[in-house]
């Protein structure tokens, strides 16, 4: 088999031969797919590398576009719009399920040269595959744990009623156990 195939569809597949699978339930079909299977720990799947001389003052670099419109005709993108989703996904022995997830959106009023974001943590809780999110940064630099609508710069909520869990906790280990 190629290691590299370029599929009728234009999609470019690394180490196999379609670029479709199911994850999360869902069949998903992707442009650029690189699959590994040397069962060693020390192949990495993907590696970007920069060399900047001796005035190193950027490390690498990773951006991801969006845009509304086509390629030929871009058109700005709105408030809300995802802008770049980072998903972590295992095989849970019948698919893939999802885990955890990292997305970048638009938080506000877009316009020229302005372009307010935020940035959403998710994960699965225990029996399901349904991601669920967890902490949100805004384009105010507020920070929410348990909410998407964080007023100050760091708002907690808890969604369990249990009266044994802590809303919050700082721990120290005094060397004969862990104390709060």
């Amino acid at each position: 088999a190629a290691l590299f195939n370029i599929l009728n569809s234009g999609n470019v597949v690394v180490g196999n031969t379609t670029s479709t699978g199911v994850i999360g339930g869902t069949t998903k079909s992707g442009k650029f797919l690189i699959d590994t299977d040397t069962g060693q720990s020390t192949t990495v799947d993907m590696a970007i590398r920069r060399a900047e001389g001796t005035t190193a003052t950027l490390g690498t670099q990773l951006f991801t576009v969006r845009q509304r419109g086509t390629l030929a005709a871009p058109a700005a993108i709105q408030n809300g719009d995802s802008i770049f989703d980072l998903y972590g996904v295992g095989w849970d022995g019948a698919d893939y399920a999802y885990a955890a997830s990292m997305s970048y959106a638009t938080d506000g009023t877009i316009g020229t040269n302005i372009m307010p974001g935020r940035i959403m943590f998710s994960t699965s809780p225990a029996g399901s595959q349904t991601l669920a999110e967890r902490m949100r940064i805004t384009s105010a630099g507020n920070i929410g744990i348990g909410t998407t609508s964080p007023e100050a710069r760091l708002s907690v909520y808890a969604t369990s009623t249990s009266a044994t869990m802590p809303l919050f906790g700082l721990y120290a280990n005094n060397g004969a156990g862990t104390t709060s």
